[in-house]
């Protein structure tokens, strides 16, 4: 992998989500493009880009959000690990497979943090967290065909190369 390239393309991800998908948040609710990447890779990529490439884009939201750094590049690490373990198995191709993907794993990640939060905080109950947790992994998801076949058309210059075939 072009690891230059990647670095730059995740910051520039993290960009976009953090500041253009502001303009089609509904009510405040959006994509994780970040994740969507990591998933990307987990799927797509050679087991050890994958997994350099995810904790990459994990850290990199780690510090868009300002929380606790390495906790999202922990966890897009074990998504990595996760996917490329069972990829094999799946129709990685097919739309509907990678929406639910993503949407489980949105919807895991939000719940990670959603029950600290309503336990500690009491900011909001936890069953409005969770079905806001449920629209970012339904919008996710949603989207998640049309940056895979994007990210699919950027394998090039981004220097992900396939798995080698057992």
């Amino acid at each position: 992998m072009r690891w230059i390239t990647i670095c730059f393309f995740i910051v520039l991800l993290g960009v976009i989500q953090n500041s253009f998908l502001r303009v089609i948040s509904v009510e405040g609710i959006r994509p994780d493009l970040l994740l969507l990447f990591a998933l990307y890779l987990g799927l797509y990529g050679r087991r050890e880009d994958a997994l350099v490439g995810s904790w990459l884009a994990g850290l990199c939201k780690d510090f868009l959000t300002m929380g606790h750094i390495g906790v999202y590049a922990l966890l897009f690490l074990l998504f990595a690990v996760f996917l490329s373990r069972i990829r094999e198995a799946l129709f990685r191709e097919h739309p509907l497979t990678q929406m639910i993907l993503v949407f489980l794993s949105v919807l895991f990640l939000n719940s990670i943090f959603l029950i600290p939060l309503s336990i500690y905080f009491r900011l909001k109950s936890f069953p409005v967290l969770l079905v806001q947790a449920a629209s970012i992994a339904f919008y996710s998801a949603l989207l998640a065909p049309v940056c895979f076949y994007s990210f699919a058309r950027l394998r090039s210059v981004l220097g992900i190369r396939s798995q080698r075939s057992v």
